[in-house]
């Protein structure tokens, strides 16, 4: 049967390198619908120029998408990778202008948190083909966003998933919420005036104030308590990381003892046999980190959300808090990947000796790196949070 549904127009704007991940985010957007949106009566809708733009002839091509797409939506998802695009009549890019004039729009449901502007931190391209130019571009666009908008960056591809799906649940949320307020109201409205009618006639009415109770969503104190337990938690995995480079180290140097210089197949055999061990149990961890990490971003990004320009002691205390443990983390991560960087180029300039040494080798230099990757991300993540803080507190 019919059903009412809320439809929410989202803008996609990016530089035309980027329509692979326009294509993702429409994808994510889609599933999105299918799983929840129609159950909640929330569609989003993706626009986006390549789709939506109608024809015509024009010397300011980014002036009639302005007034084509620009002017009716109520998201935008910014998307930028190593361009940012050509410069146009009124700013450096197309999609510099889409997303400064989404983070002047204000709106009564999302209150100015309806942008989300994500960058790819990786570039793909072939040396050769890297534009500097562009690339200063970029971080320099960045850098003036993080004063006007909450930024997120993914490094592999599927970590722009998560990125966009809070996104939405987040919007989701703000809709029902003020779907929920206006029917309260309603509901208030309508009863206080069946309440009147009923004195005049006489009539007792038994008025149900349950329905106009709202629920109680996460609060800013939850969520900054969870992200601070997640940076407790990333701080644990890297001392137990640590640790276990330290015991192999151990255990390599009791194999060379336990040999010394009899049957040499045998002792580098024992060590590759360690560094396929310790791979297992180094990747274990890095699959943790990305999960502490993940849980870190969703619960400070909730935060800021939740918070803009606060003049609420208690909040701003909270957020020091944060960001002080956050630049000791940074501190601690970078700290940790020197260390962990030594390491690897120690395995990784050992001698060939046997296959099965030669194999853990390479299985534990490709842990070691992966952690290392994880852990830059992270410190570069907190250190734009920190960054972002500044600016607002």
């Amino acid at each position: 049967m019919p059903k009412n549904m809320i439809c929410i127009s989202v803008f996609i704007s990016s530089p035309s390198n980027m329509s692979m991940y326009v294509d993702k985010v429409v994808g994510l957007i889609d599933e999105f619908n299918d799983i929840f949106g129609f159950n909640r009566g929330v569609i989003f809708r993706p626009v986006f120029w390549k789709k939506d733009i109608v024809g015509q002839v024009t010397t300011d091509p980014q002036s009639a998408i302005n007034q084509q797409l620009m002017a009716d939506y109520d998201l935008l998802i910014g998307l930028i990778g190593d361009r940012l695009g050509d410069a146009t009549a009124r700013a450096e890019s197309g999609t510099a202008e889409e997303i400064r004039s989404a983070v002047e729009k204000r709106d009564n449901i999302f209150g100015g948190k309806h942008v989300q502007v994500i960058f790819k931190t990786k570039i793909d391209s072939d040396m050769r083909s890297i534009d500097a130019n562009q690339i200063q571009k970029v971080n320099e666009f960045k850098a003036s966003l993080y004063k006007m908008a909450i930024v997120a960056e993914f490094f592999n591809d599927d970590e722009i998933d998560g990125i966009v799906t809070r996104f939405i649940e987040s919007a989701c949320r703000d809709i029902e919420n003020n779907t929920s307020k206006e029917f309260s109201k309603e509901i208030a409205s309508s009863t206080h005036s069946s309440v009147e009618d009923s004195v005049e006639n006489s009539v007792d009415v038994d008025v149900d104030r349950s329905e106009l109770i709202e629920t109680d969503d996460v609060g800013f104190f939850d969520e900054a308590e969870r992200s601070s337990l997640a940076l407790t938690a990333l701080a644990e995995l890297i001392g137990t990381y640590s640790q276990l480079i330290v015991a192999m180290t151990s255990e390599m140097k009791s194999a060379l003892e336990k040999y010394g210089d009899n049957d040499q197949k045998a002792k580098f055999d024992d060590i590759g046999a360690i560094f396929a061990q310790k791979a297992i149990s180094m990747g274990e961890i890095t699959d943790q980190m990305r999960l502490r990490v993940k849980e870190h971003s969703d619960s400070f990004e909730s935060v800021l959300l939740m918070i803009e320009r606060s003049d609420e002691k208690d909040d701003k205390e909270a957020l020091e808090n944060l960001k002080k443990t956050m630049a000791e983390a940074v501190e601690s991560i970078e700290e940790f990947m020197r260390g962990a960087a030594g390491a690897k180029e120690n395995t990784e300039n050992s001698p060939r000796a046997t296959q099965k040494f030669n194999r853990g080798k390479r299985q534990v230099a490709k842990a070691m790196g992966d952690m290392i990757d994880i852990s830059q991300y992270t410190a570069n993540r907190f250190k734009e949070y920190i960054s972002y803080l500044d600016s607002i507190l």
